[in-house]
């Protein structure tokens, strides 16, 4: 029954139509009849189209995240595995940070400085071949839609800050990156 209204404005004439049920003809004039279908159908309209375009916002602001995420690890001096997979998983709280080195390891309270000073919740175990570096996202005021960007930031961080550092000094062969 509003769109009687929007042909009304898009053409500035009167409409008319005729009824289905008794088969009488009707004519709309907004100046005599008024507006009174106009507003229910311009809200639910306007709800309609925000609605739409917060979810386009939201897959474009998604697929851009991405790309973001792909070009930060391809431009990395050493190879990272799993990372894109280990984004994907928003359930889990836990991370693995598995580092190989090409040569000689740098000196465990080197390491356990370096992640001290970044961050209180991860830890180091190390082993013949490699170091593993893990830790948590999860806090308790924390809603599970922010594991994704709160694993995201921290990765970023130690990567940048720590493995990028010691890669100098220390060949980083390549990381393989996973929830736990």
């Amino acid at each position: 029954m509003a769109f009687p209204y929007l042909v009304y404005f898009v053409t500035g004439r009167a409409v008319t139509g005729w009824d289905r049920m008794s088969g009488a003809r009707w004519q709309l004039r907004v100046e005599r009849d008024g507006y009174g279908l106009l507003w229910p159908f311009v809200c639910i309209s306007t709800v309609l189209l925000v609605h739409t375009a917060l979810r386009i916002v939201a897959r474009l602001r998604c697929r851009a995240s991405y790309r973001a995420d792909e070009a930060w690890w391809r431009s990395r001096p050493f190879a990272v595995e799993g990372y894109l997979e280990a984004l994907a998983q928003h359930d889990e709280d836990g991370f693995s940070l598995q580092v190989q080195y090409r040569g000689d390891k740098p000196a465990q309270d080197l390491l356990d400085a370096a992640l001290r000073a970044l961050s209180d919740g991860t830890s180091l175990q190390r082993d013949d071949e490699s170091d593993v570096i893990s830790g948590s996202v999860r806090s308790e005021w924390d809603a599970d839609g922010r594991n994704g960007y709160k694993f995201s930031r921290l990765v970023h961080r130690l990567v940048d800050d720590v493995l990028c550092a010691l890669h100098r000094d220390y060949p980083i062969e390549k990381l393989v990156v996973a929830r736990t």
